[in-house]
């Protein structure tokens, strides 16, 4: 799926291939980009989609064809891969991104 949608250039040049009639029932990946080309940009009626991934994440290709079409304030990389130290590292640099005026308390 990850090469088929380089192959096209990225995720707003595959969607605009006949993809549509290749999603099989099942085919959740297939059914999960096409979601995604269709909501961003930001669409109308969509919900704002914010991306954190570690740099060396093993599904990194995938995380930097969809961090290509999000707002850039709406991606945090950091340094790591698929792992929990990362996952903390994005989550406390996402909320104040997602929640203007967030403060952190309580237990780091």
């Amino acid at each position: 799926m990850i090469e088929e949608i380089e192959r096209a250039g990225g995720l707003s040049r595959w969607k605009t291939i006949e993809t549509i009639g290749k999603a099989k029932p099942g085919d959740f990946q297939r059914e999960l980009w096409l979601w995604l080309g269709r909501s961003l940009p930001q669409a109308t009626g969509c919900p704002r989609i914010y991306l954190g991934f570690g740099q060396s994440d093993r599904f990194v290709r995938a995380h930097r064809l969809l961090a290509a079409e999000v707002p850039a304030d709406q991606v945090v990389q950091v340094p790591g891969g698929h792992a929990w130290a990362p996952w903390r590292e994005i989550f406390k640099a996402s909320l104040p991104r997602m929640f203007p005026g967030h403060t952190q308390t309580g237990a780091q």
